[in-house]
């Protein structure tokens, strides 16, 4: 499973940037000046700081988290699809697609990540992570949600194939109420309780509190809540699955 793995990741990586020595550098400037963009666009409007954190690590965990658990979903979602013909042999599953596009959606926004950290660090920020054990959860949990979450969406757009152009839609929905952009404290108390219970908000929160003693997590990041997400995802989108192939294959 290992090396089939593997060899998916590989072949991820050449479709989307090809064999080119420059084709993947520039991919990843591109997240690393979409992430730019909206700093400055804070900077613009004279923010420099959010909850005791500079607005670029503000920004970048609000968009790092966001990016995993949100691209994982998409690129599950488009799994079958795009690789038709490699589910055609014995030996690759889904699942095995599924995983592969997680981990390179991983990858991918992690080293955007350590390119703006650098970055920053060379213009003078001082970058401290001063929760470890918290840190490597968030990352680790955004990835599982978009991943057991991406099992669930892709197994149900195959007896709902509406839900393929009702994502975006959704998408740029929870964009606006994960606080990628702004802390939830700037948005009315009676629309900022139901915001607390998208997970996605409480893992961006979670890692912007693993570099700030400044943001309050109380009543925001609840470890049962979030897993329990993962885990109800994880396993109707196993059971789905098994039946998502069942209808393809008739098809």
């Amino acid at each position: 499973m290992f090396t089939v793995i593997k060899a998916l990741f590989l072949r991820e990586t050449y479709t989307l940037y090809g064999s080119g020595k420059f084709a993947y550098f520039w991919a990843l400037q591109r997240d690393v000046f979409a992430v730019g963009f909206f700093i400055m666009i804070r900077l613009i409007l004279g923010i420099q700081f959010e909850k005791g954190l500079h607005i670029v690590f503000f920004i970048l965990c609000g968009f790092f988290i966001f990016h995993v658990a949100t691209e994982g979903i998409s690129k599950c979602m488009s799994a079958i699809q795009a690789n038709a013909a490699i589910l055609s042999f014995p030996h690759v599953i889904p699942l095995d697609i599924m995983i592969s596009r997680n981990l390179f959606v991983f990858f991918t926004n992690i080293q955007s990540a350590i390119v703006v950290i650098i970055l920053a660090v060379l213009y003078g920020l001082k970058f401290e992570i001063t929760d470890v054990p918290l840190f490597i959860y968030c990352i680790i949990t955004a990835v599982l949600f978009g991943f057991s979450a991406g099992i669930f969406m892709s197994a149900m757009a195959v007896f709902y194939p509406i839900l393929d152009k009702i994502w975006p839609i959704v998408n740029r929905i929870l964009f606006l109420s994960s606080g990628v952009f702004f802390t939830i404290d700037r948005f009315p108390t009676y629309i900022t309780k139901y915001m607390k219970l998208n997970p996605i908000l409480q893992l961006i929160e979670g890692l912007r509190k693993s570099l700030s003693h400044s943001v309050e997590l109380s009543n925001v990041l609840s470890f049962s809540y979030v897993y329990s997400y993962i885990l109800v995802f994880l396993s109707l989108g196993l059971f789905f699955q098994n039946l998502a192939r069942e209808r393809l294959d008739d098809n």
